[in-house]
């Protein structure tokens, strides 16, 4: 007995003193190995157990250090009871590995109660197994110990508790094996990791995940978690991996490192991940820029040049202006990139730095280092169209164009002031569009280098006409030099042969031969009526009318220039060449057979609608007929469809109910008709009818007239050009419906959502909006894919929204009074049960509408049946006594009855 007093005491001295201090952890650590080598095994673990329960006890909610010591040194302890085992045990095969008699006894207790109730006991067993597995991170364990702590951590990865789940992830995390493809663990992270919805299990799952081929679509997922904490986490562990990783990947990750709005993480990007990657490239930013290129659409072009700009921006940041400009490899002086080395990233690295430098005033000596003389430069644009091949691959094309697009944006930073200057850049911009074969996006870079050389714009559209008129002409310029020199060539030989004979019948008369100069005479005038002759001819071969080529290419060509002129921000009000331009160039192509010269065509004549509000007038039904045909059945380009769907949103943003007609003044309409008629326009088009038909079109097969409807209709929402209570429901049920292919789509609702709480008029367009959404939702029929939608959490987030930007509390209570009477109207309906739950998520304040909204209740409390509904609006008359400063008003509770249902349908409203 004394002996265990004694031991007894030991422990209690040992276990009070590593409480105190990680110092003593070691000398207390071997005092505790001399009584386990003495001691009974027995009476030493039951001595432990004694010892090391009460911390299993401790709050995990509070950091306590005393009890982090604790396992601290309990993890020692296990590790020098380990070592000393290992020493001794000759093992070769570590499956057969036979472990200390003390950790199989200790971890089958831990492992026993890591499961019970208590919830502060699961959290600390978790916790010693981790403490425990990182001390012994260099020996080596058995296969049948380790599947035990495999086994019951598992299971805890599904623990209810958020502080159980994160400490078995931290015990499980090492035994992952990332070469096995059926791994448990790996599957249950992955699982956790995007599912799980506390951000520290996600962050903590990012963190100690394999990383495998499986894992990263998944860490991909994860830079876009709502939680900045595991936004973080995932760009630091998918910065290790630029080589590993796809150019899809590389630019995802990019992209919404683009994107993120915390400054945590940008500051993450600019300091850690874009270095680190520029490095997996060799520190060559041309190399980097490559290795994020997307090439086989001009939208992939379009987006892979947004990558590099915030790339190279990035890195303008962190180094010298000098290293930078070295990367341009300047050929010489002329400071010119060689032809050769001029791609896809050097031109695009050249005009990012021309502009980051003009752009910052105390940056401007340096201009002169990037830039080369302007006539050097515009020579250096001619020499380069002139070497494009005739014929080319498509990614070849794009390439061109994309240097074309840069080289043209780099000309527009010159001072044109000078005439020399101005002069070359007017001649290669006309030769460049007259001759070389040009996609519309680079059109409207070049010819929006006319708008610093040609200011007025009636000058500018008389250029265009002009340049136009030459690229429709058959004939070539350098064969109509030759045939007028042709013609001057003959009137010169004329005259000399004139004046000859002047001078024969000159001295044919000094000689008195009269005969001859009379001869003379005669042949002088035959000469001056072959001059006649042929000045007429070339009169009329100069005026004769030129047949105009009307092949696809060219048409396309002049439609693109004509539309990249339109596109000029500057071009607020129809002049004479403009006039002459959509007469003349425009009109006759909207009717062209071929879909892509009609789109063109009607692009820019939409273009014009911008400027001329009688175009307009014309145009909103030009552009709405197509909608309508394709609404009826028949067969529509989607290019045209897109132009028409485009254009119409646009004249109503810009025009609104200005091109509706006025009734006429005798005409005696009654109140209903007057509104009818309000909403159609000039000519008979039907506001409500567009309406529908852009509502329709996001149901359309094709996913990009979906995409194009429907933004269009969430600009119409965003610029409160239209506000409708059914159209923010059908938007909310696209967004919501889980069947719904098009999730960008989706995403652009969604951002329209996120922004209408700032709109003018939104709350009261939303009351009913969530009411028709929630009804519609409620009576969908069986094959209806909103049948998995969770009508609750839909309900939340309206009335989260509605709460967004509130300002008029009062509106909150009419809001509860209006479903309070909708309730009433028809108690036993289907949504009922839905309606009073959601009067429960309001947020009231106490006004006037108290008493109303009390005897209300109290009303549908004695015509409702069903239980759930009454204890609902039970529970709304309690907030309402807790709102209210009037004395609580009872309810009270009777017994259930059978709960009816009305079977009426008329609140299914249809969209």
């Amino acid at each position: 007995m004394e002996n265990i007093k004694n031991l007894t005491e030991d422990f209690n001295e040992i276990f009070n003193s590593v409480q105190l201090s990680s110092g003593s952890h070691k000398k207390a650590s071997l005092k505790l190995s001399e009584h386990f080598n003495l001691v009974d095994f027995n009476i030493f673990f039951q001595q432990f157990l004694r010892c090391t329960n009460p911390f299993l006890f401790i709050d995990t909610k509070i950091k306590n250090p005393y009890v982090d010591r604790v396992m601290e040194f309990i993890g020692i302890f296990c590790y020098t009871l380990k070592k000393d085992f290992d020493a001794q045990e000759d093992r070769a095969d570590a499956k057969k590995a036979i472990e200390h008699p003390f950790l199989e006894h200790f971890f089958s207790y831990i492992l026993k109660i890591q499961n019970v109730v208590t919830f502060t006991v699961r959290v600390r067993s978790c916790q010693m197994i981790n403490r425990i597995l990182s001390s012994l991170v260099d020996t080596s364990l058995s296969t049948e110990f380790c599947d035990k702590i495999e086994e019951a951590m598992l299971e805890r990865l599904n623990d209810t508790k958020l502080e159980v789940r994160l400490e078995a992830i931290l015990a499980i995390h090492r035994f992952q094996e990332k070469q096995n493809p059926l791994d448990k663990i790996i599957d249950q992270l992955k699982i956790i990791m995007e599912h799980d919805r506390f951000a520290k299990v996600r962050r903590l799952c990012v963190e100690k995940i394999a990383l495998r081929s499986d894992v990263i679509p998944i860490l991909l997922l994860k830079i876009r978690d709502v939680d900045i904490g595991v936004r973080l986490a995932a760009f630091t562990r998918l910065s290790k991996l630029a080589g590993s990783l796809t150019i899809e990947q590389r630019r995802l990750i990019i992209k919404c490192a683009s994107l993120d709005s915390s400054d945590k993480i940008k500051n993450y990007i600019e300091s850690s991940l874009l270095p680190f990657w520029l490095e997996c490239f060799k520190s060559n930013i041309l190399c980097f820029m490559k290795a994020v290129r997307f090439d086989a659409s001009e939208i992939d072009v379009k987006e892979t040049n947004e990558l590099c700009e915030f790339i190279v921006k990035t890195f303008i940041k962190s180094k010298p202006l000098d290293n930078l400009i070295e990367v341009l490899n300047f050929m010489d002086s002329a400071k010119l990139v060689p032809y050769e080395e001029l791609n896809w990233e050097t031109s695009n690295y050249w005009r990012i730095i021309v502009q980051y430098i003009h752009d910052n005033d105390r940056l401007s000596e340096e201009l002169d280092n990037v830039l080369p003389e302007l006539v050097h430069f515009c020579n250096y644009i001619r020499c380069f169209c002139e070497d494009l091949p005739e014929m080319s691959s498509t990614t070849d094309f794009l390439e061109n164009q994309f240097i074309l697009k840069q080289l043209f944006t780099i000309t527009k930073i010159y001072d044109v002031s000078d005439p020399i200057s101005r002069s070359s850049l007017n001649q290669v911009v006309r030769d460049t569009l007259r001759n070389v074969a040009l996609t519309l996006d680079t059109v409207e870079v070049i010819v929006s280098n006319l708008e610093t050389m040609i200011v007025d714009v009636e000058k500018r559209a008389r250029y265009i006409n002009e340049l136009i008129s030459e690229i429709s002409s058959p004939e070539n310029i350098d064969e109509e030099i030759k045939i007028q020199s042709k013609f001057t060539e003959k009137i010169r030989a004329l005259k000399e042969e004139v004046s000859d004979t002047s001078k024969r019948q000159e001295r044919a008369i000094n000689e008195k031969n009269y005969m001859l100069a009379d001869s003379l005479e005669h042949e002088l005038k035959q000469l001056a009526n072959s001059i006649i002759e042929i000045e007429n001819e070339r009169y009329k071969h100069s005026r004769s009318p030129k047949k105009k080529k009307e092949d696809i290419a060219t048409n396309i060509k002049n439609l693109d220039i004509a539309a990249g002129f339109l596109l000029s921000p500057n071009i607020r009000r129809m002049t004479s060449s403009l006039e002459t331009l959509k007469t003349e160039t425009i009109y006759d192509l909207m009717t062209a057979e071929n879909p892509i010269i009609q789109s063109k065509a009607l692009h820019c004549y939409g273009l014009f609608c911008l400027i001329d509000k009688k175009a307009a007038s014309d145009g909103i039904h030009i552009f709405s007929a197509p909608i309508a045909a394709y609404q009826g059945g028949q067969e529509c380009d989607i290019q045209i469809l897109n132009v028409c769907i485009g254009s119409i949103v646009d004249l109503l943003r810009i025009y609104g109910t200005q091109l509706i007609a006025a009734p006429e003044e005798n005409t005696d309409l009654s109140e209903s008709q007057r509104e009818e008629h309000q909403r159609h326009f000039y000519g008979g088009t039907s506001l409500t009818k567009i309406i529908q038909g852009l509502v329709d079109l996001m149901d359309d097969e094709q996913i990009q007239v979906q995409e194009t409807a429907g933004r269009g209709l969430c600009s119409l929402i965003l610029s409160n050009t239209i506000q409708s209570s059914s159209l923010l429901s059908r938007m909310v049920l696209k967004w919501c419906n889980p069947y719904e292919g098009s999730q960008k789509l989706k995403q652009m609702i969604g951002v329209t959502l996120q922004k209408m709480p700032y709109s003018i008029g939104f709350h009261m367009q939303w009351e009913n909006a969530i009411l028709i959404t929630l009804k519609t939702i409620v009576y969908a029929p069986d094959n209806s894919p909103y049948l998995d939608v969770s009508i609750d959490d839909i309900a939340k987030f309206m009335v989260a929204l509605y709460h967004v930007n509130l300002t008029e509390n009062e509106r909150v209570s009419n809001f509860a009074m209006n479903i309070c009477l909708e309730i009433l109207k028809k108690p036993k309906a289907k949504p009922v049960l839905v309606l009073s739950k959601l009067l429960n998520t309001l947020n009231l304040s106490d006004d006037e509408n108290m008493d109303d909204l009390f005897s209300i209740c109290e009303e549908i409390r004695d015509k409702v049946n069903n239980r759930m509904i009454i204890n609902n609006i039970i529970k709304f008359v309690g907030k309402l006594n807790v709102t209210s400063k009037a004395d609580p008003q009872p309810i009270q509770v009777e017994d259930d009855d059978p709960d009816e249902s009305d079977d009426d349908t008329e609140n299914n409203e249809q969209i």
